[in-house]
Formats: structure tokens, C-alpha cells, sequence
């Protein structure tokens, strides 16, 4: 699968194929833009064919007291956990491997 990248601001997700969000806040002035400061807040991508690897960057603006998801869903209504997040500092980059049918990624 080629690599894909976006450093899309809130409002610019409804623009981008396969990509929704649900609560975030105003974006932040910089890098990442995305305002996750609630529960429940999320955005979901969904991967039309079998990507083998995912990779993003993450960092916590002030981020304590609560928990970051990842989450992964052959169908877009039962998720599974792949990583849960306490603590976040510095820019850091993930990189995981997606088992074959995994058709949606959520960070929650």
C-alpha cells in the first residue's frame, strides 16, 4: 500500500476519503493540530483494501488524568484494542502491524 499522509485540521476531515471525526475541538495553532480533550472524542479511518502496516505520529499537549486509544475494526461496529495511551510527552512515531481484514482504525 502506498503511504499516505495527511496533517489535515479538524475541518478539513470531512474532505478526505474514509475519514470522519466526532467531537474534536478547535485545533491546536501547531503540530498536531488535532484536539482530542474529551471523552469520546474520535476519529475513524476507513481503509478500503488490506493495509499491512499503520503509521502515525502522536504527541500529548498537556495530556493526564485519562486514557488515548487505538483502535482496529473489520466492520465499523465492534472494535478491538490495540494500544491505549497514559501517558504522551514528546512527537513520537507508531508503527504497527494490521492483521489482513482490519477494514477501520479509530483513535479515541
Amino acid at each position: 500500500m502506498a503511504e499516505e499522509t495527511t496533517t489535515a485540521p479538524r475541518d478539513d476531515i470531512a474532505n478526505i476519503l474514509g475519514m470522519t471525526q466526532n467531537g474534536l475541538d478547535s485545533d491546536y495553532g501547531s503540530s498536531p493540530k488535532l484536539k482530542f480533550n474529551s471523552t469520546g472524542d474520535n476519529v475513524v479511518l476507513k481503509i478500503g483494501k488490506s493495509a499491512t502496516e499503520l503509521s502515525f505520529k502522536i504527541k500529548g499537549n498537556s495530556f493526564s488524568g485519562g486514557t488515548f486509544t487505538l483502535q482496529t475494526s473489520v466492520d465499523g461496529e465492534t472494535y478491538t484494542d490495540l494500544k491505549e495511551y497514559t501517558d504522551l510527552g514528546a512527537t513520537a512515531t507508531e508503527r504497527f502491524i494490521l492483521a489482513t481484514d482490519v477494514r477501520y482504525i479509530k483513535w479515541i
